[in-house]
Order: structure tokens, then sequence, then C-alpha cells
């Protein structure tokens, strides 16, 4: 490969993973170590590696790079650990406990008594109040006490040591202006402090949300400059041009370095976004329009649904307990990933996850010191992972160490090491089994009438059964599986969306103010791309709107006509709404007589950005010849079997191979059960023929004790 290059870089929990692509579509792929301490450390690691492969230098591979996208975890760790900045916050008068109310989060369903409040992320003495009161009309009551101001942000500053500010005024996306001079006036006393408005974070009603966003924006500012500066600081170094760095957000396309930090809350979740968006191309290219995507990682699952070639998106966005404004794929994600935790509850009951041994020491196997029995020691255990080609061979699994692991769990428990791996194995699978139903059968959707594309490094040893149970019947993993995420961020525009509150009643409201709504959002959405250098050649737009009945409290997203809405529109407008409100809540639960509102309007703007082709790797749509590599005896549900094993890398496409068999790639492993069947197709990917009835054939397998 040579020539430009494209590189999307993932940073998971456990690995951080790197494609390079070329300009004729051929890709490599490798895979370092994530370093916490410091991120970069393990991008270089992992980026060298590809230069390797690819014969060429790391400092030759930057400087030849068009385009270099980074999805990262360094946002969403910092919630979750909560480590961020000292944060303080200017409210209204009368209103400095709105953010302690919270929502009463439920932590463990089966005690219905017991609550865990979400973590304070702000303290209450470094909340302050200050006189300023609007309307929800956006009228001044009360003018902004500009004295109040100096007077609480220096006591915040000088005496309690914040880092950070967070400004959310009641009413503040209706009158925006006291909160802005506010922000002048903190600029004139401390230049240097990070300051976020809640009225251009999220300009919507709903103050705790608001206050949310606004408060944890400034709580991970610090990590993500950090972050943010290193890398591009060593990028720089190794030899990328300036300008050709950006960073994956939650919507689903890239920004700037600029923007990222001066709104790291929009880089949450970033890196399993990626996959959500190399799984729509991959869509696409294989004519599927319904894609369940399941991505399963060192850390956790996660889970998307994609209709009509689209992903779903969700929009106020809970983080680590906390409700925010934030708009996101919807991904559900689940802590079952390869290093999830095996352990036993009070109850004596096994659980997996949502611990996870994490990149260092890892599970027991990889011979880090890990001491905690994780999904990967078990599937080890299990015959389904080969301890001497494990990530192409380069590490080699200790078996001993993850019995060892395993033994006390299954003393406890009262069963054989491999009961009790089989079980834990089985219990994932029902994990995970749930979260994709979520996602479908919870949206109104049937999984049946779906594929799966899945990825990450775990999922080829479990996406078989998953779809087994819930009765479908075609799985894709593509052959980048294990670094996919990364992969799609070579896919991924740039996006800006842009929303406000409209409150904007179907049947009586006046369709000159939405349509006036919607062209000025448009045209900001526009500008900002038009900032990055794209023009109406390569922008598309989608108009987007929030809608219910009225008293409701949550509101469903419909697609909303891109031309001018006119008088005539409303009720064809209302009876889509309806129609949409019944398949996710189902046939008759429309409000029938109640008014229907408007309650956010959004706009979407898309900079379309060159895309790696996406290449075939040959074949005639003949059966091509398959040579065993050898045999792996494998406990599956309680039974044991004799699996026929394949090297992954020697299958070209027309390969097929019936279960049950076991696919060793260089970062993966698949696990095809018996009676489902595998094709390589003319792209490479492993195409499973899922036997939904493979379940009821398991069970009768281990009740009679006897291998397949």
């Amino acid at each position: 490969m040579r020539g430009m290059y494209r590189v999307g870089v993932d940073i998971g929990g456990t690995f951080t993973d790197v494609v390079v692509a070329g300009e004729a579509g051929d890709i490599v792929r490798a895979k370092a170590l994530t370093t916490p301490d410091d991120y970069t450390e393990g991008v270089t690691a992992a980026i060298d590696s590809a230069a390797t492969e690819l014969g060429t230098t790391l400092g030759e591979l930057m400087s030849s790079c068009i385009g270099f996208v980074n999805g990262t975890t360094v946002v969403t760790n910092a919630i979750a650990q909560q480590r961020g900045r000292r944060v303080g916050l200017l409210t209204t008068r009368g209103f400095k406990q709105q953010i302690y109310i919270h929502r009463g989060i439920r932590e463990i369903q089966l005690d219905l008594q017991k609550e865990t409040r979400p973590p304070d992320i702000v303290r209450q003495r470094h909340v302050a109040e200050v006189d300023e009161r609007v309307n929800r009309q956006g009228d001044v009551l009360v003018p902004l006490g500009e004295d109040d101001v100096r007077r609480e942000v220096t006591r915040l500053v000088e005496e309690e040591g914040i880092e950070a500010l967070a400004v959310c005024f009641l009413w503040a996306f209706r009158h925006p202006e006291h909160e802005r001079r506010a922000a002048e006036i903190v600029r004139e006393l401390y230049p240097d402090l990070f300051v976020t408005l809640s009225c251009e974070i999220y300009p919507r009603i709903r103050e705790y949300e608001r206050m949310n966003t606004a408060v944890l924006n400034s709580f991970v500012s610090e990590g993500a400059e950090t972050y943010i500066g290193k890398l591009t600081d060593r990028t720089r170094d190794l030899g990328l041009a300036d300008g050709r760095i950006s960073f994956m957000q939650s919507l689903g396309g890239h920004i700037s370095s600029e923007e990222a930090m001066s709104e790291p809350i929009r880089l949450s979740h970033s890196g399993p976004v990626g996959g959500v968006v190399a799984a729509s191309h991959f869509a696409s290219v294989l004519g599927e329009e319904n894609i369940i995507t399941a991505d399963l990682g060192g850390t956790s699952f996660d889970t998307a649904l994609i209709r009509d070639g689209r992903p779903t998106h969700a929009h106020r966005m809970t983080i680590n307990r906390l409700l925010t404004g934030l708009s996101s794929v919807d991904i559900h994600a689940i802590g079952a990933g390869g290093g999830s935790i095996l352990w036993i509850d009070e109850r004596n009951l096994p659980r997996v996850g949502p611990q996870s041994a994490g990149a260092y020491p890892g599970p027991a196997c990889y011979g880090n010191g890990g001491r905690e029995p994780t999904l990967t020691d078990a599937n080890l255990l299990l015959g389904l992972i080969d301890p001497d080609k494990f990530w192409g061979g380069t590490v080699r699994l200790d078996v001993d160490a993850a019995a060892e692991a395993l033994r006390p769990v299954a003393a406890q428990l009262g069963g054989s090491l491999e009961e009790i791996a089989a079980g834990y194995h089985q219990i994932a699978v029902t994990h995970m089994s749930t979260a994709m139903a979520k996602v479908s059968l919870g949206r109104g959707y049937d999984p049946r009438d779906f594929t799966v594309i899945g990825y990450g490094g775990g999922s080829g040893l479990f996406l078989a059964e998953v779809c087994a149970e819930l009765g479908i019947t075609r799985l894709v993993m593509p052959r980048a599986a294990a670094t996919f995420s990364a992969y799609g961020l070579l896919f991924a525009d740039a996006i800006h969306a842009q929303a406000t509150t409209a409150e904007w009643g179907f049947a009586s409201g006046d369709v000159d103010d939405i349509n006036a709504l919607y062209d000025r959002l448009q045209e900001q959405a526009v500008e900002a791309l038009r900032r990055e250098g794209f023009d109406e050649s390569n922008t598309t737009v989608r108009r987007e709107a929030d809608v219910k009945f009225v008293g409701q409290s949550f509101e469903i997203s419909m697609e909303m006509p891109l031309a001018p809405i006119a008088e005539d529109e409303r009720e064809a407008l209302s009876a889509r709404f309806v129609e949409e409100y019944e398949r996710v809540y189902g046939a008759g639960a429309a409000w029938d007589g109640f008014p229907i509102v408007l309650h956010t309007a959004r706009v979407v703007a898309s900079g379309i950005t060159e895309k790696p082709p996406v290449q075939p790797r040959g074949g005639n749509g003949r059966a091509a010849a398959v040579e065993p590599s050898g045999e792996r005896t494998i406990r599956v549900r309680g039974g044991t079997v004799a699996a026929t094993t394949y090297d992954g890398p020697s299958l070209v496409p027309g390969a097929r191979i019936t279960g049950p068999a076991l696919v060793d790639d260089v970062d993966t492993t698949l696990f095809v059960p018996e009676g489902d069947r595998l094709e390589i197709d003319e792209l490479g990917n492993y195409v499973f023929t899922v036997d939904t009835a493979m379940p009821t054939a398991l069970a009768a397998t281990s009740a009679s004790g006897g291998a397949s």
C-alpha cells in the first residue's frame, strides 16, 4: 500500500485500535494496549505497528496522512471515574438546589427500596446564586446583578479554588443575554478560566438537563484539553499536517480539535459510535437497510439499531446516571466484555461485570498479574480460544492462570471449572440477547426482520448463539471486525446540529413562525460547515422534530420536510406522528383527541467526506476449497463437542463451513455452532446462516451427555 492514507484510531478500555486505509481501499489494522496514564503512548504504538506492516516508517505514514480521525473514551471515563476539574456553578437566585433534586435513579431492580443518588459533580458550596430572572417568554423580570457576578465568581475562584465554571440561568435559552454578559465579566476577571454557558451547550427547555450538561462540559474540560492537546502535538511531531486531525462526536460525525476542546462533552461515547457509522456504510454495500449492531470489546457490549440505512438517535442522554441534553447515536451498553469480571453477589448468584479487568492487569490468562476471573478466562477454559493463537500468536495465554482465577468461584458455586465457565458464558449470551432486544423490541421492531453486523474482538465467540436466542437468521462479521470501530471513523462525515425548543402546535401553530425557526437553525448548522470548508456541493441537511401529545413528559423523534411547511400539511404531519407513536407503543396507544406539539426543532447538517472504497477480495460465486487446520474439544451449554478449526486468513471468498467449528483469525476467533453455516462473501466478510432451533438442539445434547 503506497500513496495517501487515512487513519482511524479508536481508544477502548482495553485496546487501542488503528486502521489505515489506502487510496485503493486496502486496509491495514493494528492493536496496542490502551495506556490510561498517557493515551498517546498506546496510540503511537498501534500506529507504529501499522506502519511496520505497511513496510514504511511511522513518520512517512503520518506525513502521507490526509485524514486522522480519533474516537476516544477520555470524556466517558472522566465522568465514570468522577475525575475532572473542580467546577463552580452560577445560577439564578433561589435555584441553588436544583441540580441536587435528581430524578430518583433506582440502582437495584430487585430491591425496590434501595436507591443510589447520582454523583454530585459540583459541591453545594461551589454553587453561587445571583440576582436575575427571566420568564418563559424571555422577558426580563429582574436585571442581571453584575456586582453579584463579580463577587461570587471571585469567591469561587479565590476561596473555593474552582478550576472551571458553568453558568445556567432560568429560561436562558429564551433570553441568553444574561449568561453571555456574565461570561464577559468572568473573562475580565479570570481570562483563563474555562466557562460553559447553558444557552450555548443546550439551548432548550428542561433546566435540570441543561444545568447537568453545562456542569459536565466544564467538569471534563481539563482531561479533554490535555488529551486533545497532547495528541495534536504528538501527531504533529510525527509529521501530520495541521488541520488534518478531527475527533468523533456522539452524534455520529466528527468535529475539529478546537470544537472538541470547547465542547468536550460531545466526545462522550465517540468510540462505539464509530462502529455504528461503519455498520451503516457496510449495510448499504451489502444491500441491507435494517441492521442491529453488536460490538463486544474488552470492557462492554454495545448494540444499536439501524433502520432504513440510518442509525437511530437518542436525545437527553444519561451518562453515569446523570441526565443530560446530549444527543447521540442510540447505543445501549452493558458491562459484558472480554475483560468483564465474573463474580458472585450477596444472594450467591453468578454475575458478569460491569467491573472490568481493563488493559492492565487484564484477564488472568494475560499473565500480567490479574487474579480475578473474566469472560476471556472462561472462554479459554472452554476451549473456544486457542492459547497459542491469541492476537495472531503474539501473546500466549496462560491456561493455568485462568483456571486458578476461576477456581474459588467454582468452589463457591459447587461445580467443575468447565461447568462454571460454561454457565458464565451462557449468562453473557443472555445479557447480550436482552440488550439487543431492548434496542429492537423495545423500540417497536421485530429483531427477526434484521441482520446483525457484529464486531469487536470478542463478538465472534458469542453472536451466533445470541442471534439464535432472538430468532435472527443472518449474521455478518466483517473481516476487520476486531478493529471495526476504528475503521468506521474513516466513513464519518463532519456533522453540526442545531436545535431549540419550539412548542409549536401541529393544529394551531403559526406556520410562518416554525418555518422561520427551521430556516434560522439550518443557516447556523450550514454556516458551521462552511467554516470547515464545505459548500453546497458536499453538504446535506436533515430537519427533525421531537414531538408529543400535550401533557406528556417525553417525546418521540420524527423527520420533518425540508421544504417550508404549508397550511394544508398539518393533517398529514399529525397522521405521521400518530403512525410513528403507535409503531413504538402499540396500535391504539395514541391519545386520540389530544393536541400534538412540536416540542424541539432540530436541523442536522452533514459535510460529506471522501470515503475509502470497499474492495471485493475476488471469488467467482462458486464454493471454494476449505482445508481444516485441526480440531479442538470445546464445551457449549453443558455439552462437549469436537469442533473443526480453520485458519481465518486462508479462507477465500466462496469458502463454506458448517458447525461445530472455530475460525482462528489474526485478532479474533469465531464460533460456528452445530447447525449453523458460515460462508465468506466477495468482500471477505464472515456471513453466518444461523439455525434458530439451535438452543433446543443443544439442550437435548446437554441432557443426553453426548458429544456431537
